[in-house]
């Protein structure tokens, strides 16, 4: 018997009628007695994690609850199920995986119309079919208590397990709005190596308030109402634990306060990447960067680092928020040679910004902060989210916002001499920008162009193109034939939108 395992049970709220209580779901009974069985004969060893729903409504979408009946590998994340993923990534929400636990019937059809083994069919077209169905449900399913619980699920865990939930949030007084103390602070100047709590800081480093400054300058704050500068040769560094050979990614809003052509070093030892912040993508000042990097040890220290010397030594980058988060490899979707195909896998987005956040040049970034795609040439691209921007499809997608300058990449396994399909969807993010654009992929040999004209409604149109390989590694590239900035506000760059990057051979 596995011994050492907690069980917590939690039973929320009340079933809710949902579109007049047209969409149901159910369990079999003996699910709860299966999965005890499991525990006792040894099939869920320390430390993995075994996530058991007992009944759950499916929402307004039809999205149905899946779950499994062992520990799996899930299609979202790469990794073995587990109860923080799942409640992280919603992967029993978005995976039509196989092992189902209960039985779906359709609405006044063949109680046998609808079996548990999905799992052999394509998930979206199973996704679809979900889309519009009404469920009611199993007769043979005793329903008496089952209408006072929306959901009940039991996570069965070790201590080793729950050591190990993804790591992602704001670093300690990651936002800067924990103050020195007075005695710490000389003006603006902050005193004494640990004077910034939670963090330790070298030479030069201010603590500013956001809005106008002595001297007619203004300095933006847009995550917040406190930031920190960093004088010429000044950093602040903060120490974090991590999973040794786990990918991560910084997420940080930065921005240059002088004319001078300002540069931010991050740092994870023995990683590092310098960030240019000439470019201003928002004119508000709203620029948020990510930064990846592969832990090496089960500690990392964190350093952003201001490597310029100014003739004004109170010049440097300003930095107003830093968070981190751990991500998950690139996964290959069913179907397709693409990895994190959707843009599904990113970094950290901060949840008081609606700007997206750029991802700097492959070359200034040792360990991509997207998963599977490579940012190539001389600017940044923008990862966006469905929250803040239209995306056509899932939760993010990329915004290609400085013309032949930002390119993005993904070097996919081919056969030489194959025909290739390639498919992918062009738009717009519904953020004022409008015009004439035109997006170039690149694949073996062939080059395609799609226009698309936007009027800034989110539209957004797919295309597909048929390409030759000519060698085991084919790279894919993609960038925006054309500058753009938004209406009304020229200081502020944007593009077209890149989603559902698809590969697959031709017959």
């Amino acid at each position: 018997m596995v011994t050492g395992i907690g069980m917590l049970g939690v039973a929320v709220g009340k079933l809710i009628d949902l579109d007049r209580g047209t969409y149901k779901a159910a369990v079999r009974n003996e699910s709860l007695h299966e999965a005890r069985m499991l525990l006792e004969v040894g099939v869920l060893d320390p430390p993995q994690i075994f996530i058991m729903v007992d009944a759950y409504v499916v929402d307004r979408k039809s999205k149905v609850v899946v779950t499994y009946e062992r520990p799996s590998l899930c299609g979202y994340c790469g990794t073995m199920h587990s109860g923080t993923c799942a409640l992280l990534h919603d992967c029993f929400l978005d995976n039509m995986e196989e092992y189902f636990l209960f039985r779906l019937f359709q609405k006044n059809s063949d109680t046998s119309s609808y079996r548990d083994n999905i799992n052999n069919s394509d998930s979206d077209v199973e996704s679809s079919r979900l889309e519009n169905a009404e469920f009611e449900l199993d007769s043979d399913f005793d329903s008496e208590g089952w209408s006072q619980t929306l959901f009940s699920f039991f996570i069965f865990f070790t201590a080793s397990a729950l050591a190990a939930v993804p790591l992602e949030g704001l670093l300690a007084n990651g936002n800067f709005e924990e103050s020195p103390k007075p005695s710490d602070l000389k003006k603006t100047v902050i005193k004494g190596k640990y004077g910034l709590p939670k963090w330790e800081i070298n030479g030069l480093v201010e603590y500013i308030s956001g809005g106008p400054q002595p001297g007619g300058m203004y300095f933006p704050v847009a995550h917040g109402i406190h930031a920190i500068r960093l004088g010429n040769e000044a950093s602040v560094s903060q120490t974090i634990p991590v999973k040794k050979g786990s990918l991560y990614a910084l997420t940080f809003g930065a921005s240059r306060t002088c004319a001078q052509n300002e540069v931010l070093r991050v740092s994870v030892l023995p990683q590092t990447g310098d960030l240019p912040l000439q470019t201003l993508y928002d004119s508000m000042g709203g620029d948020v960067y990510a930064w990846g990097f592969v832990a090496t040890s089960d500690v990392a220290k964190v350093i952003l680092h201001n490597p310029g010397v100014q003739e004004d030594p109170s010049c440097g980058p300003l930095l107003d928020a830093i968070a981190i988060k751990e991500l998950f490899p690139a996964q290959y979707t069913k179907g397709n040679l693409v990895k994190n195909s959707g843009f599904e896998e990113g970094p950290h987005l901060l949840h008081n910004s609606s700007h997206g956040v750029l991802l700097p040049p492959r070359v200034e970034d040792p360990s991509s902060p997207l998963p599977g795609w490579i940012i190539e040439s001389l600017k940044a691209v923008k990862f966006i989210d469905a929250k803040h921007f239209k995306v056509p499809s899932g939760r993010a997608a990329i915004e290609l916002v400085a013309g032949r300058e930002s390119a993005i990449a993904q070097i996919i396994r081919t056969v030489p001499k194959k025909v290739y399909s390639l498919t992918f969807t062009v738009g717009d993010a519904e953020n004022n920008c409008h015009g004439s654009m035109m997006v170039e992929a690149f694949a073996a040999k062939e080059m395609f162009k799609v226009p698309f004209t936007s009027q800034g409604k989110g539209l957004s149109k797919t295309e597909t193109f048929k390409f030759t390989a000519v060698s085991v590694r084919t790279r894919l590239t993609f960038f925006s034939s054309f500058y753009h900035t938004k209406v009304g506000d020229i200081g502020s760059l944007c593009g077209p939108v890149l989603d559902e990057v698809k590969v697959t051979p031709v017959a």
